[in-house]
């Protein structure tokens, strides 16, 4: 589902992922990823990426029949695994970097 830019209200929410409001107030408090912004007021304001979090944890609950626990324990890992990859990513980038600087003061020194 492509969804564009821009802030929904809970009733948009709601219609766009087909997930009721009070389900989704319910997985703002088991899914800590799931975390929209309160606008003026208090209201709950959802960006593109709390939608796309929450069709996938739709997809989880409904379709691949996780429990609730079982989705959180899921969705820990995934944060788990991409944040080593990204942190495996900067210390590539930086062995590299080292690298190359070696390699120019190496050439300046000459």
């Amino acid at each position: 589902m492509k969804v564009e830019d821009k802030l929904f209200t809970i009733g948009q929410a709601a219609n766009t992922t087909g997930v009721r409001p009070y389900v989704l107030r319910y997985w703002e408090k088991e899914f800590s990823l799931l975390r929209p912004i309160k606008g003026d007021g208090g209201h709950r304001l959802y960006r593109k990426e709390d939608i796309e979090k929450i069709l996938y944890i739709k997809e989880l609950l409904h379709h691949k029949k996780y429990s609730i626990a079982g989705a959180k324990k899921l969705l820990l890992e995934e944060t788990k695994e991409r944040k080593t990859a990204a942190k495996t990513d900067w210390y590539k980038l930086l062995k590299e970097l080292k690298k190359e600087l070696r390699g120019l003061l190496t050439t300046l020194e000459k």
